[in-house]
C-alpha cells in the first residue's frame, strides 16, 4: 500500500510538471502569434512645391526698349487682377534671390533654372536669402522684348508660366531685370521668383518625424533580438532558467508591441498633418 502511494506521488508530480512545462510552451506560442505586424503605413510625402517651367526665349534683334522691374510688376499683377485673382506683395527677399539668379546667369553665361554645376535652384535660392516657402516657382526669360507689357505677355503666351502667373496660392514675388552679354550678344535676362512663405500653411512636425525614425529603428533592433531570444529559447532545457527568459521574453514582445502601436498612431498623426499641409498648398488650382 505503501509503495502504490509513492507510486501515485511519482506519477502525479510526473504529471504535473509535464502540464505546467506544456503551458509554458503554449503560453509562449500564443505570445509570439500575438506579436504586432511590424508592418507600418508609409510617411506621406508633400506635393511637388518648386514650379520652375522652361525657360522663355524671346527675340535676339536689337532694340532700344528698356525692361523694368516696376513696369514687369505692374503688368503681371494686372494679369492676375483680369483673371480675378488678388494682385502680389513685393518680398525683399525674392527680390534679392531673383537678382543674384541674374547676375550668375550673365556671370557664368548659361540660362536655365539651375547652373552647370546643378546650383543656384529656385528652392537653393529662397532659402539662401531666408525666405522660408510652402510654395515657390520661378519664370526666366531671355530676349530684346519691346516693353515690360510685351515680356509679360511673352510669359501669358507660355503654358507653364502663365501657370505661374496666375497661381492662386503664390501671394509674394521678387523681380529681376538687366541687360549685359550672352552668347556675345547684347541681351536682356528677366527673373520671377513667386513664393507662398511658410507661415501661411500648417509645417507637419519635424520633431514627431524624428521620433517616428528613431522608433522605426528601435523595431528593427528589437525584431532582431527577439528573433534570437526566441531561437535560444527553443533549445534551452525546461528549467528555472529557461522559465525565468520566458519572462524576459514576454516582456520583450510587450514591449515591441507596445512601441508598433504607438509608432503606427505617430505615423498616422504625421500624415494627417501632410495631408492638411498638401491641401493647403493645392487650396486653389492655378487659373487656366
Amino acid at each position: 500500500m505503501k509503495r502504490l502511494s509513492i507510486l501515485f506521488l511519482i506519477l502525479g508530480v510526473v504529471l504535473i510538471a509535464g502540464i505546467y512545462s506544456n503551458e509554458i510552451r503554449s503560453f509562449l506560442a500564443t505570445d509570439l502569434s500575438q506579436i504586432s505586424s511590424p508592418s507600418l503605413p508609409g510617411l506621406g510625402e508633400v506635393v511637388n512645391r518648386i514650379l520652375t517651367p522652361p525657360p522663355l526665349e524671346g527675340p535676339r534683334s536689337q532694340t532700344e526698349a528698356i525692361l523694368t522691374h516696376d513696369g514687369v510688376f505692374l503688368y503681371t499683377n494686372n494679369a492676375r487682377e483680369e483673371h480675378g485673382l488678388p494682385g502680389m506683395q513685393e518680398n525683399t527677399q525674392l527680390r534679392n534671390a531673383a537678382q543674384l539668379k541674374l547676375q550668375d546667369m550673365f556671370s557664368r553665361g548659361y540660362f536655365a533654372h539651375n547652373a552647370p554645376d546643378g546650383s543656384m535652384g529656385v528652392g537653393e535660392l529662397a532659402h539662401g536669402v531666408g525666405y522660408e516657402y510652402i510654395l515657390v516657382g520661378e519664370n526666366l526669360a531671355l530676349g530684346n522684348f519691346a516693353s515690360d507689357q510685351d515680356l509679360v505677355q511673352g510669359w501669358m503666351n507660355s503654358p507653364g508660366h502663365r501657370e505661374n502667373i496666375l497661381h492662386a496660392r503664390y501671394t509674394e514675388i521678387g523681380i529681376a531685370v538687366g541687360q549685359g552679354t550672352y552668347q556675345g550678344r547684347t541681351t536682356w535676362l528677366a527673373v520671377q521668383i513667386f513664393g507662398l512663405p511658410s507661415s501661411a500653411c500648417p509645417e507637419p512636425s519635424a520633431l514627431l518625424k524624428e521620433e517616428i525614425e528613431r522608433n522605426e529603428k528601435l523595431l528593427q533592433e528589437t525584431e532582431i533580438i527577439l528573433e534570437k531570444f526566441k531561437e535560444n529559447l527553443e533549445s534551452s532545457p525546461q528549467g528555472k532558467e529557461y522559465n525565468r527568459k520566458v519572462r524576459e521574453y514576454n516582456e520583450l514582445v510587450e514591449y515591441y508591441n507596445a512601441l508598433v502601436l504607438e509608432t503606427r498612431a505617430h505615423v498616422e498623426e504625421y500624415n494627417k498633418q501632410i495631408d492638411k499641409l498638401n491641401s493647403c498648398i493645392q487650396g486653389s488650382k492655378a487659373t487656366p
